[in-house]
């Protein structure tokens, strides 16, 4: 059997692609610049058309799944509001019913709950059960799951803990009351739309520091209600309080 020669049959190979000529089909083509796009673009799906089609077929079974996807948590979330509300009309026309029977009630919903919009209005309603039964430490816990449970908007997880925080201060548990005021402010930053939550995060958070011993964290936050610029009557209420109680820190 004869040897092949790769330098030969490259040379060769070479020989015939220059003897190749480039034809343009499109040469005579007498339409718009536009129509000649289309034309070639037609082309090259003809060409192309096992890798068009399966190309196609994974964009549109993707698009399938994500509206199957939002569709289907349109669905739990439906049906988790529609759960809530019945089980809300039925234990408000029930007189019978304890308030402590009402927090079992929806702790049994909340159990088979596992979707977080459906979460979250029961732990609004269990929080404002705890309250009417003078649960504090209770209730507190559950607007903290809210706050954690919460990714947007930043100042209604503030208002759930800053919430917190007050029925922290009247359970006596002063270092969870403080904690909950601190993460208010983390939250709402530098926010001027709730610049009068901002001041009364600050200033419970300093009194309660100021009230157990740690003037210097207490001034630091005092001050931050006094840097707030605002003329809004609540805020101005306020900082009152706040130069009140450095006077105070002052003196002491």
């Amino acid at each position: 059997m004869a040897k092949f020669d790769r330098k030969k049959h490259r040379e060769e190979f070479l020989e015939k692609s220059k003897q190749e000529v480039f034809v343009d089909k499109y040469a005579d083509f007498q339409g718009t610049k536009s129509e000649l796009l289309l034309l070639k673009f037609g082309d090259f799906i003809l060409e192309k058309r096992k890798e068009f089609l399966i190309g196609l077929a994974i964009i549109l079974s993707i698009t399938i799944s994500f509206i199957g996807f939002k569709e289907f948590k349109y669905f739990r979330i439906k049906s988790a509001t529609e759960e809530i509300e019945k089980l809300d009309k039925k234990v408000s026309k029930n007189f019978n019913l304890t308030t402590g029977n009402k927090i079992q009630e929806f702790e049994a919903l909340l159990n088979n709950t596992s979707i977080k919009d459906g979460k979250l209005r029961i732990y609004k309603k269990l929080a404002d059960l705890h309250v009417q039964a003078f649960e504090m430490n209770k209730a507190a816990e559950y607007l903290e799951k809210s706050g954690e449970l919460l990714y947007e908007p930043k100042e209604l997880k503030a208002y759930y803990f800053y919430i917190a925080g007050n029925y922290r201060e009247q359970n006596k548990e002063i270092p969870k009351a403080i904690d909950n005021f601190t993460k208010a402010t983390n939250f709402v930053g530098n926010n001027r739309e709730v610049q009068s939550l901002t001041a009364w995060s600050y200033y419970q958070s300093g009194r309660l520091k100021l009230a157990n011993g740690n003037s210097e964290g207490a001034i630091k936050d005092l001050n931050k209600v006094i840097d707030i610029e605002s003329e809004n009557p609540d805020i101005v209420e306020v900082k009152k309080l706040a130069t009140f109680l450095l006077l105070k820190s002052n003196k002491g």
